[in-house]
């Protein structure tokens, strides 16, 4: 990562106001990663195409605080069409009166599905959701997740 996209990651002013830093998931080693998110307060994830824009577009909003908003460099994957959206919280699944709640990030929301038609396999009720924000947790993650008896996070 260049000193200029560290400097503004770290809430430091370039020639322009920049609040959104896109950083590729290779660009951030261990350290750097320790360095620049929690300083930052914002999200990170792994996306497919629709989910990197829409993730692109709120972080441009954020006028209070630098953003910053982590994808692979690899292929993105396929996108997964949600049941519904909830206060920013996109449902994959979800069975009524579901036990468990499945929280897939970014590139493992393909996984956390599988996880949930496992479980579904075995007579237990489900849903599957992806927040798209890592940090900061959203408040209504944070309901949805007291409704269920257990929580798992992919």
């Amino acid at each position: 990562m260049s000193s200029t996209r560290r400097r503004r990651a770290r809430g430091g002013r370039g020639r322009g106001r920049e609040p959104a830093v896109p950083v590729a998931e290779e660009d951030l080693d261990a350290r750097a990663a320790a360095a620049v998110v929690p300083q930052l307060g914002a999200g990170h994830l792994l996306l497919d195409q629709e989910r990197l824009v829409e993730a692109l577009r709120q972080a441009i909003d954020v006028d209070d605080a630098p953003t910053v908003v982590r994808y692979s460099k690899e292929k993105l994957p396929d996108p997964i069409p949600a049941l519904r959206r909830r206060d920013g919280i996109d449902e994959l699944a979800a069975a009524p009166d579901a036990e468990v709640l499945v929280v897939g990030h970014g590139q493992f929301v393909g996984l956390a599905l599988q996880v949930g038609q496992r479980l579904t396999q075995q007579g237990i009720k489900v849903r599957v959701v992806d927040p798209l924000w890592t940090l900061p947790i959203n408040p209504a993650l944070v309901e949805l997740a007291s409704q269920h008896q257990l929580v798992v996070t992919i």
